[in-house]
């Protein structure tokens, strides 16, 4: 492979969320927002958006050799952090794991889960819309989706007199069938 700079990424990428088993926008709408009905934008984030892919690999061993013969994938974490600077009460309950409650013309409400349904938190599916490679460095989009995610994070609202209020969060991605797999990518290739 030639070195090639066009192959260099930078940017932000936007971040929506939707229910588990929300309808995925097609691979050929990569350059599209996805479905209001489906997927809402979380909004700003500060720090940018990371997702990372950790696998664990177990290798086999054999007392008559003294090398490693070989190995397996034994399991695989996948997460999607960021803090979400737009501190809504619909973001707040994103990370939570939730939804916002009552609204009327003039407030909003939110109650976390409780009670005897309290460890029943619903998954949510992510989109990350972020920059892709192009051949001429004319701004193709790569769109990530997992399927099936959890806000597992700790979630701290900090007011102090000089630092911006956060909302961080780390959403780990999870099995979702044996024929569907955990994330999917699409990349724009013209």
């Amino acid at each position: 492979m030639t070195q090639n700079s066009a192959n260099l990424l930078m940017g932000a990428a936007q971040v929506y969320l939707g229910a588990f088993g929300a309808a995925e926008p097609l691979d050929s709408a990569v350059n599209a927002a996805p479905a209001a009905s489906a997927w809402t934008e979380v909004g700003l984030t500060d720090g940018g958006v990371m997702m990372t892919i950790t696998p664990k690999f177990t290798d086999f061993a054999a007392d008559q050799i003294v090398d490693i013969p070989g190995t397996r994938l034994t399991s695989r974490t996948i997460t999607v952090t960021t803090t979400m600077s737009e501190i809504t009460l619909a973001n707040l309950a994103n990370a939570l794991n939730s939804t916002v409650g009552a609204t009327g013309a003039n407030y909003a409400t939110f109650e976390p889960n409780y009670g005897q349904f309290a460890s029943q938190l619903p998954y949510a599916a992510i989109i990350l819309d972020g920059w892709a490679v192009s051949p001429a460095n004319v701004n193709f989009r790569r769109r990530i989706i997992l399927r099936k995610t959890m806000q597992t994070s700790k979630v701290e609202l900090n007011y102090t007199k000089d630092k911006q209020v956060g909302l961080s969060c780390t959403w780990q991605a999870y099995y979702v069938s044996n024929v569907i797999a955990p994330y999917h990518i699409a990349d724009q290739t013209a």
